[in-house]
This record gives structure tokens, sequence and C-alpha cells, in this order.
């Protein structure tokens, strides 16, 4: 996770993740694979965000979206 967080240049880095998969192409849908299986390998536990409430799942959601990798790396506390 930190070094998909830290490598800008790698094809499966977090910008590359959330980036638009762009238009139906063969090249493309293969990239789509990849990030994928880039995700996959993560190996995140399934229930990390059972019993969070869904406005906060909702403000992570809205964090993943518009923030550079940078910036989701600094901890941020809103009670």
């Amino acid at each position: 996770m930190q070094a998909s967080l830290a490598g800008m240049h790698s094809t499966c880095a977090f910008h590359a993740v959330k980036g638009d998969p762009g238009s139906a192409s063969l090249d493309n849908m293969l990239a789509q694979c990849e990030r994928l299986a880039f995700i996959k390998e993560l190996d995140l536990p399934r229930d990390i965000l059972r019993g969070v409430g869904k406005p906060w799942i909702d403000q992570i959601v809205h964090r993943v979206g518009v923030e550079k990798a940078s910036a989701l790396m600094r901890p941020t506390v809103d009670l």
C-alpha cells in the first residue's frame, strides 16, 4: 500500500488505479486488468470497514476521489 502511494511512475501506483479507464480498447482493458490484479494483491481485509457509519465511508470515498496520494498519507481526524 505504501509503495502504491509513493510510486508516481508505476503503472499500478495509486494515481493510476484511481485514474480514468479511457475509451474501450484492448490496451485499456488490459490496463484495467492490471489495476484489478494490483488491488487484489493488496489483500485488504474484507471486514475492515464493518461497523463504520456511511457518512464516514462517504468522506473516505470523497477524499480518495479528489486528493493526491501524498495528502491521503496524512492522518486526519474528524470526530
